[in-house]
């Protein structure tokens, strides 16, 4: 099968293009080697460069993007793993009963969550190598599914993951709700800010030995093609993706 860049060659011709790997190193985060497409919606870049991408694909990707996000420090406020996905605005939109992207992205949380990989945290210290507390919502309710359940239910298709400053208020001791722990039994007092995520040492082991090597190993070679100005013309992935 011919490449985008063949495919493309009398429209690129006497254009000035430029090149970037989709990933550079083992465990690199997708799309960093150029300012242009790093700082766009993940998933357009992806299906910019790969129109034939799968769904299986781009959950994969969500999926690799999520959790190296998150790994580089012990643990996260929620508005770090908040991605801008796509420019279409209805991609967005939590409260379609249609499948969108945030609703995939927000399954692949769960299951990662469900899986042991992630944890999220409520009330901790300073210590902020630490990410083990008994608070953690891994350790509440009856069963992890039915914290996840609560918890996204409440979280993020209430939004909490997106609360502006208007919203705040002080608590009992006069300190700001927003930006201080709280507890899962009070919902209304979540936000991006006070909620946080971490990776788990199982999920490091996941990401390390299983996730990051496949993702690495199928997309390691493919080189998006863009012209002067930052757009994306095309890729070699028809040839360059591995099975």
């Amino acid at each position: 099968m011919e490449s985008t860049y063949k495919r493309m060659g009398t429209k690129m011709k006497g254009k000035k293009m430029k090149t970037a790997k989709m990933i550079c190193e083992l465990n690199d985060q997708v799309f960093n080697e150029c300012d242009e497409i790093f700082e766009k919606e993940v998933v357009s870049v992806f299906l910019n460069a790969i129109p034939n991408a799968t769904k299986a694909n781009i959950l994969e990707l969500m999926e690799y993007y999520f959790i190296n996000t998150i790994v580089y420090f012990a643990r996260h406020e929620i508005r770090d793993m908040m991605p801008y996905l796509t420019e279409n605005e209805s991609n967005y939109d939590i409260d379609s009963p249609e499948p969108t992207y945030i609703s995939e992205y927000i399954g692949i949380v769960g299951n990662l969550f469900l899986a042991g990989y992630i944890d999220f945290l409520c009330d901790y210290d300073d210590d902020y190598k630490q990410t083990d507390y008994p608070t953690n919502l891994s350790y509440y309710g009856n069963s992890k599914y039915e914290a996840w359940v609560y918890f996204r239910d409440n979280f993020f298709y209430k939004k909490k993951f997106c609360r502006s400053y208007d919203e705040d208020r002080n608590n009992e001791e006069g300190y700001s709700v927003l930006y201080s722990c709280t507890s899962w039994d009070k919902p209304d007092d979540w936000s991006q800010y006070n909620i946080l995520v971490a990776v788990t040492e199982k999920g490091k082991k996941y990401l390390n030995e299983i996730l990051a090597p496949k993702f690495y190993e199928k997309y390691k070679d493919v080189e998006i093609y863009l012209d002067d100005e930052g757009n994306i013309i095309g890729s070699n992935a028809d040839t360059a993706i591995k099975a």
